[in-house]
This record gives structure tokens, sequence and C-alpha cells, in this order.
């Protein structure tokens, strides 16, 4: 199992309309990714020199957030468009997950040759407010996205494969 949790601590202010800078309308924002993996494997000899087993799996789990707030909350000062603006709001969290379930049989001809029997599910699933809701293009507007927005995915596979060792 590996933890690697990670943090930023940002600052920044919209300052709109006229000078001096208004001091309601600085944020904050702490921002945590979190990812967790997990890996087992078991290897197994079923016949010795003639048969191996071998099954695997894989998880990943991401949890991303940002909790942003104004730092002398609420913004005042300027008109009502303007405050709504500088308010801060916290964002919904951002997660993945990547899950590998893998096994083989592997048969060994001789001292040199082996074939193997593999199959693998994969799976990948995203839940993220900033891209879940994008299209490519939006009628009437003539922007394009050009962001990532990699779709949910769940895949197979089977392989065969004949192995000399040297």
């Amino acid at each position: 199992m590996h933890h690697w949790p990670f943090t930023k601590h940002q600052q920044t202010a919209i300052f709109p309309g006229t000078f001096p800078a208004n001091p309601s309308y600085a944020w904050l924002s702490d921002n945590a990714d979190t990812t967790n993996t997990y890996n087992v494997r078991l290897d197994a000899i079923v016949i010795p020199q003639k048969l191996n087993f071998n099954l695997g799996m894989s998880y990943a789990a991401a949890v991303g957030t940002i909790k942003t707030r104004n730092t002398d909350p609420p913004p005042t000062g300027q008109p009502a468009a303007q405050n709504n603006q500088a308010l801060a709001f916290r964002f919904p969290a951002f997660e993945d997950e990547l899950l590998r379930l893998d096994m083989g049989i592997t048969y060994n001809f001789d001292k040199v040759w082996t074939a193997t029997l593999g199959y693998a599910l994969e799976t990948w699933h995203k839940k993220d407010f900033r891209t879940d809701n994008l299209t490519p293009f939006q009628s009437g507007i003539t922007s394009i996205f050009l962001g990532e927005n990699y779709p949910n995915y769940t895949v197979t596979l089977i392989s065969f494969v004949v192995g000399y060792k040297f």
C-alpha cells in the first residue's frame, strides 16, 4: 500500500473597480490531492518445472479537494454584483479510481520454451465537476473546448504469449 498526500496553500484577491484595493475581496485556497494504491500478487507452482499460475490485483484511488474561503467574509464595499463575484466557494471533490485484475497460467514445454495464457480486466472511473459536463462545442458559441476529459472505461484483455528463455 502507498499513500501519497500533496497539499498546497494559495492566496489571491480579485480587486474589481477602483483603488485602493478592497481587502474583503482576498481569498485563500487549500488544495489537497491524495492518492492511495494497493497491490496484491500471488505466484504459484502448480506442477514443478511444468505449470505456473499467477494472480494479481492493483487498485488506485485519488481524491482532490479545493477549499476556498474569503479571508474577511463576506466581500463588501462595492456594488452587489462585484461583491457576489468576489465571494469564494468550496468546490466539490474530484475523484478517480483504477482497478486491474489479472491472471495467467504458464506451461513450460522444456527448459527454454514456455506458453502463457493470460486474462486481465481493467476499469477506470472518474467524477470531476470541472470536466464531467463539458462538451467540445456549445450551440451558438464559436469556441472549442481543448481540455482533457477522459471517458470512464472497462476493458478485458486476453493474451497468448510464447516465450524463450536465454
